[in-house]
C-alpha cells in the first residue's frame, strides 16, 4: 500500500451503521453489524478500510467503497463486517463437520500470518508461491505429496544411511525441494472443503482453480480486484500487515470454533458407542 494511503484522513471511514448497495447477507447475521462497534473501531485502527488509488480500483468493487478522498478509495467497514460475519459462519460450519480449510497468502505482508495460522489450526497452507494445478490437477499433486511423505519416513527412520554419500545427498536435495513446494499442504489427502485467500490480487489463479473444482472460497478483496471471483469476498486492505493480521484472527478463530464443535461432537459419539447395548431377550 502506498505510504500516502496509510496517512489518509480517517474521517473518510464509514460509520458503524453505514450500509452499502451490495445484496444483504443472511438475516441471522445482519443485527450483529450495528451491535459490533468495537470491531469497526478495531478495523479502523488496523487500516482495514484503506484502499488503492482510484485509478487502480476495480469497478466491481464499487458497492463496497464508502468514499474517495485525496484520490484514494476507502472501504465501507460496515460492509466489511457484514462480509466477515457471513464468511465466519461458513468457515465455522466447514470446520464443525471436520472439513479441511486451505489457507493461501503469498504477499510479503501476508505470509507470516498465514503460516502461523496454519500451524495453530493444523490446516494446510500455501505461503510461498501457488503451484498451478494444485487443485485442478490434484491427482498429480497427490503423487508428489506421497513422495514427500516417503522421503520423510526414510530420513526419520535413518534409512538414508544405507545409500552412498552421493545418493544420500541427492535424496536430501529432493526432500528439501519437495518440502519447499509442498510442505505446507502435506496433510491434504483430498481436495479441501474450503479455501481462504488473504491476497486475492496475488492469487486469482487459486480462486479460479477452486471454482473449477467446486471448492468454495473466502477471500480478502482489496479495491483492485474482482470480488465475483469468489463466493465469500471480504472487502479489506490486503497490503498492510496490521490489516491482514486482524482479518486472519477473525477468520481463523471461526475455524477454531468449528474445530472445537467437531471435537465435542466426536467425543459424544464415542461415548454413546461405548455404552453397552442392553441384552436381547429370547423369551
Amino acid at each position: 500500500m502506498d505510504e500516502e494511503a496509510t496517512q489518509a484522513n480517517t474521517d473518510a471511514v464509514a460509520a458503524p451503521d453505514a450500509v452499502g448497495t451490495r445484496d444483504e447477507p443472511a438475516e441471522a447475521v445482519l443485527p450483529e453489524v450495528a451491535e459490533n462497534p468495537s470491531e469497526l473501531e478495531a478495523m479502523l485502527r488496523a487500516g482495514v478500510h484503506v484502499g488503492h488509488r482510484r485509478a487502480r480500483g476495480n469497478p466491481k468493487m464499487k458497492p463496497f467503497i464508502f468514499t474517495t478522498r485525496n484520490d484514494f478509495q476507502f472501504i465501507d467497514l460496515a460492509e466489511t463486517e457484514r462480509s466477515l460475519l457471513v464468511a465466519q459462519a461458513f468457515l465455522r460450519g466447514v470446520a464443525a463437520k471436520g472439513g479441511q480449510v486451505l489457507l493461501v497468502g503469498t504477499k510479503p505482508a501476508v505470509r507470516q500470518a498465514v503460516r502461523e495460522a496454519a500451524e495453530r489450526l493444523k490446516q494446510p497452507a500455501v505461503w510461498t508461491r501457488w503451484l498451478g494445478g494444485t487443485l485442478t490437477n490434484f491427482k498429480t499433486i497427490s503423487k508428489r505429496l506421497a513422495e514427500l511423505a516417503d522421503l520423510e519416513r526414510q530420513k526419520n527412520a535413518g534409512e538414508f544411511a544405507k545409500y552412498t554419500k552421493k545418493e544420500a545427498l541427492l535424496l536430501e536435495r529432493q526432500l528439501a525441494k519437495l518440502e519447499l513446494k509442498f510442505g505446507g499442504i502435506r496433510q491434504l489427502a483430498k481436495l479441501p472443503q474450503a479455501v481462504v485467500i488473504f491476497d486475492l490480487s496475488e492469487n486469482h489463479t487459486t480462486a479460479r482453480e477452486a471454482k473449477r473444482v467446486g471448492v468454495p472460497v473466502v477471500a480478502v478483496a482489496d479495491t483492485d480486484v474482482d470480488p465475483g471471483l469468489v463466493a465469500y469476498p471480504v472487502p479489506a486492505n490486503d497490503d498492510a500487515v496490521s490489516s491482514v493480521r486482524y482479518l486472519a484472527e477473525r477468520l481463523t478463530e471461526a475455524i477454531a470454533e468449528g474445530q472445537r464443535e467437531f471435537e465435542i461432537a466426536s467425543r459424544e459419539r464415542e461415548e454413546l458407542a461405548s455404552v453397552e447395548a442392553p441384552p436381547i431377550s429370547h423369551e
